[in-house]
């Protein structure tokens, strides 16, 4: 396809392309008056992310680490000035980031000519992962620092040395820079990339100076293979990316080469490969010609091949080609837009597989937007496409979860790190408790969606967290809920929960949480002594099949006692049982505890002694001489020992009473003998009962 054509297509498209410019970012931080960061991500996608910015006649090191949330967790600043040899026009350039397992580690340069004229000096400086603190210097005048890997605890730092243009490759320990090895690769006109693999060999892409390039595998004992290529038909070859693939014992190098024509910018992408194992060179392939074009980037197919992106300059196409381990096309895709040429093409690849695509097109005067493009990397079909916003790419990563991290660069001349999403999976708590009612989630868009957009979702394990098949975000609304259901379980559970739309996925992890004690009650929790109360424990969440068993004691058990334990059965978020109390002589207070592992829950009730409620004479009227019965009766049961109760005659020499009754051990009424006297004439006697300030009385009649 001519030039031209493609240029016209592009525009074409460019202007079906529907504007979400922005949307799709969730967080950003930027960085004013600086340009060319660079980003590191580590293993539990932290983010260091390192710029420059002019100061004071000199340069500043700025670099951050950002949690995957967005939240900023340390800044630190290094600040260079002017002297002997550093002049006003001295700037600094970063050059590579690399994190070791306990550094972030960045090599840059101060160039003359506001950062990019003539080599002054290099820098390593080193920073620790947890507090910032900047713990690691190195300095070079000699040797131009160009890139820096690192695998396990090995890195691998490429060089040029300024005076006689040999590139270097020096093998350091990843963490303290402990000299390991160096390997010469003689003389080059630049270092362009450097990998190293799980193994320790580091493969090295550089260009020759007469314009030809030089490819080759290096280990730290200094044992070398390299192979200077020269593509027949083809001028000016440079290189720009190394990858490799250990399980195709394949390494492929991405450059541009100046094709031997009439047309002086006939410039195409050229692939290169070799075998890891010998060195071999097997040969070069061409992305396909879309104008003056230039290398974009390698996303390796593991066992299968490589993905190589280019784009053309100043305008015309993001063009990805698909190639075998033999070198043949597999496939080729042309990305929709009218791609702008001056911004890299970067790649990553997503939890499904999939090559994700960052470039930029070009819409009109006012927006030049990146895109995320997924493009499927068995078909090269276009899988979905994400407009980002107004800025110039540089870096692209992904994360399990299907988040975007991207580093770029604004037109308002900043750095610029953001997190980008088509939406949230949002969860309120990624915790959750197995067995609960009713949770819910939802999706977050945005910006209201201008169509209905469907999400489907999937959970890793259904079993225990079960969602619908689909959500709808209705048109005009920027969110909808879901309800789902979580099983309960009798271990802490992580189940990945994916939503998927247009091709983008998102992911989240939910915990599921065995049902734990919540709490402990007792109803009603003041009772008389010998009379039952019930406990309940409850528990946050269904039990587990097989039931949770809780452990339980009182602080007084001779007051009140309870079982050992009681099992809530499984799929039961609580059970009652029965507390047992005793006769007291005076109120007390008890603690019931239900221990369940390392949590206790507590509840106050009280077992109060019994009270005199009344007292009963028999008969009511007898003649003197004769003796009649006093019940007396309390509102529970007698404590050990029995329950004293004072008693009082209104007429001690009619009426005969002792002094006090006991009530035994056990009983709620005892009954006492009541002699009288003789008397001459009627008389209506009171009989008087006390205990703790409750006073009864009766009436006895003694008749002559």
């Amino acid at each position: 396809m001519q030039v031209g054509l493609r240029i016209v297509i592009g525009l074409f498209l460019a202007l079906l392309i529907t504007r979400t410019l922005g949307q799709a970012i969730i967080w950003q931080h930027s960085v004013p008056d600086a340009s060319n960061g660079l980003v590191a991500r580590d293993s539990a996608s932290n983010l260091y992310f390192a710029t420059r910015t002019s100061y004071l006649g000199g340069s500043r090191l700025k670099v951050q680490k950002f949690l995957p949330n967005g939240a900023l967790v340390w800044e630190t600043v290094r600040t260079f000035t002017v002297g002997p040899t550093w002049t006003t026009d001295t700037e600094l350039t970063l050059r590579s980031i690399a994190v070791s397992p306990n550094r972030v580690i960045v090599l840059f340069h101060a160039r003359r000519d506001g950062g990019n004229g003539a080599f002054v000096r290099s820098f390593m400086y080193g920073f620790d992962l947890l507090t910032g603190v900047y713990s690691l210097s190195g300095a070079d005048w000699d040797s131009e620092w160009e890139v820096l890997s690192i695998s396990g605890t090995v890195a691998a730092r490429a060089r040029r040395v300024v005076a006689t243009g040999d590139a270097i490759v020096d093998f350091v320990a990843a963490d303290t820079f402990a000299f390991l090895g160096t390997v010469n690769y003689y003389t080059v006109s630049s270092v362009n990339d450097l990998i190293i693999d799980s193994d320790g060999a580091a493969y090295l892409a550089a260009t020759n100076t007469n314009g030809t390039v030089k490819i080759g595998k290096c280990v730290a004992s200094g044992s070398l293979s390299v192979q200077n290529i020269n593509v027949p038909g083809y001028a000016e070859e440079t290189l720009s990316r190394v990858s490799v693939d250990a399980s195709a014992s394949r390494v492929y190098a991405l450059g541009t080469a100046l094709r031997q024509t009439s047309m002086p910018y006939d410039r195409e992408v050229v692939l290169y490969r070799l075998d890891t194992n010998t060195g071999f060179y097997l040969g070069a392939s061409t992305l396909g010609s879309v104008g003056d074009e230039f290398a974009g980037d390698l996303t390796i197919v593991p066992g299968q091949g490589v993905i190589a992106s280019g784009y053309g300059y100043p305008f015309g196409s993001t063009y990805l080609r698909r190639f075998g381990t033999d070198g043949f096309a597999v496939w080729s895709q042309e990305l929709p837009g009218y791609a702008i040429g001056a911004s890299p093409t970067r790649h990553a690849v997503d939890p499904d597989g999939n090559t994700l695509v960052l470039d930029q097109y070009y819409v009109d005067n006012s927006n030049s937007p990146m895109r995320v493009n997924r493009v499927n990397a068995a078909t090269g079909a276009i899988l979905g496409k994400l407009d980002v916003g107004n800025f110039n790419p540089r870096q692209l990563f992904t994360d399990a979860a299907g988040n975007f991290y991207i580093n770029a660069d604004g037109f308002n001349v900043e750095s610029v790190l953001m997190r980008a999403q088509p939406a949230r999976l949002e969860f309120g708590d990624n915790n959750v408790i197995g067995g609960i009612t009713y949770p819910s989630g939802r999706i977050d868009l945005p910006a209201p969606a201008g169509t209905d957009q469907v999400w489907t979702l999937t959970s890793a394990s259904p079993s225990v967290v079960s969602v619908p098949s689909s959500v709808t975000v209705p048109s005009g609304t920027p969110r909808a809920y879901f309800h789902y259901s979580v099983s309960p379980v009798a271990s802490i559970t992580t189940v990945a929960i994916n939503a998927r739309h247009g091709g983008f996925i998102m992911q989240r992890a939910l915990t599921v949480i065995p049902a734990r004690l919540a709490n402990v009650s007792v109803f009603p929790n003041v009772v008389i002594g010998g009379v039952p109360t019930t406990g309940t424990v409850h528990t946050s969440g269904n039990a587990p099949q097989g039931g949770l068993t809780i452990a339980l004691s009182t602080s007084k058990p001779t007051v009140a006692s309870v079982p050992t334990s009681v099992t809530v059965p499984g799929g039961s978020y609580g059970i009652d049982f029965q507390i047992t109390t005793y006769g007291v002589n005076a109120n007390q207070g008890v603690v019931l505890s239900a221990v369940e592992g390392s949590i206790t829950k507590t509840a106050f009730f009280a077992v109060n002694a019994p009270a005199l409620t009344s007292i009963e004479v028999a008969p009511s009227s007898l003649k003197g001489g004769t003796s009649g019965t006093l019940k007396l009766n309390i509102s529970g049961i007698a404590p050990t020992g029995g329950f004293s109760i004072v008693l009082i005659s209104g007429a001690p020499g009619v009426v005969f009473l002792s002094a006090s009754a006991s009530i035994p051990a056990g009983q709620v009424t005892h009954s006492i003998n009541v002699p009288t006297a003789a008397v001459t004439s009627s008389l209506n006697v009171t009989i008087f009962a006390t205990r703790s300030g409750i006073y009864k009385t009766a009436t006895l009649t003694v008749t002559p």
